[in-house]
């Protein structure tokens, strides 16, 4: 496995420039999904070379807030109109009863995040524990938990796609600040080209647009809110659920399936319970596109 880590980390060296593709791996499925073979879990490869960056279009303003000491809400600006994100940094600490312990991700692919007990360490012990650290590999070649959620991940994997660099914008330590903003950024840098206001199979496989690449598909529940988002490319959708390692299988309508169990409810459920749980349900699917004009590709 430790071989195999090192291999992916060379390819990824020698490939640095280029991006687009996705890898299946089945490297951290549990037993249960190993055996459904139609889901893996999938990390960026590199093989559209980077012709643009998102920095030379966007830039971090200012740091409006730090929370609980590790994650940093700043303030993004640039194409006529301004998003907040939320970006975990990159060491941090934190006390465990009498104990201080040391987060910090490594410099090496794929970034594993460390922990460790500094309580006892001086300054120079630190200081070589933390080198020690940032140059630590890991032994699977996808993170197994990132800070990074759905909407993030969906939106890097589709800038990407277009070989343009998302980061430091969006990638495995970022998430959007709040709900607005994903519809300030939809509106201002894609096009929507599809809306399915029925989640019926006969209405999913009629969609002219679901099943193609390169779109950036987000669910809606009852009340119009996003609650899920993914992208199709290369012929699979790809998806992250929360802490979760990112994912894909061969089409949208697994994942469709996962957020569409309305059929679960039962009468034994209250009203107030029954709304509650559709709020995690999708009621309508909108299926974008990049807006290429602006990137000028």
């Amino acid at each position: 496995m430790r071989k195999t880590a090192y291999l992916f980390i060379f390819q990824l060296f020698i490939c640095q420039n280029v991006i687009g593709q996705l890898i299946p791996e089945f490297i951290l499925l549990s037993k249960e999904e190993k055996q459904n073979k139609e889901i893996a879990v999938g990390k960026i490869d590199i093989t559209i070379p980077i012709s643009k960056s998102l920095m030379d279009y966007f830039q971090i303003v200012d740091t409006i807030e730090l929370i609980h000491n590790e994650v940093d809400l700043v303030n993004i600006k640039g194409c006529n109109f301004q998003y907040k994100l939320k970006i975990h940094r990159d060491s941090t600490t934190y006390k465990s009863g009498d104990r201080q312990i040391l987060l910090l991700e490594s410099l090496i692919p794929p970034y594993q995040t460390w922990e460790y007990n500094i309580t006892t360490l001086n300054e120079s012990e630190l200081a070589s524990k933390s080198q020690e650290l940032r140059h630590k590999p890991y032994d699977n070649s996808v993170l197994n938990t990132a800070f990074q959620n759905c909407i993030s991940y969906a939106l890097e994997g589709i800038i990407r796609s277009y070989g343009i660099n998302p980061e430091p914008f969006f990638f495995r330590r970022s998430q959007l600040a709040d709900l607005n903003d994903i519809e300030v950024i939809l509106k201002n840098l894609f096009i929507k080209v599809e809306t399915l206001d029925n989640i019926k199979k006969k209405t999913i496989n009629k969609s002219e647009s679901l099943y193609k690449d390169q779109v950036f598909i987000l669910f809606r529940n009852y009340k119009g809110e996003p609650i899920h988002a993914c992208f199709n490319l290369n012929g699979r959708t790809w998806t992250k659920n929360g802490l979760k390692p990112y994912t894909s299988c061969p089409s949208p309508d697994i994942v469709i399936d996962s957020y569409n169990k309305t059929k679960n409810i039962t009468s034994n459920y209250s009203e107030s319970t029954i709304k509650s749980f559709k709020l995690s349900f999708v009621s309508s699917i909108e299926i974008y596109k990049l807006n290429k004009n602006i990137f000028k590709l």
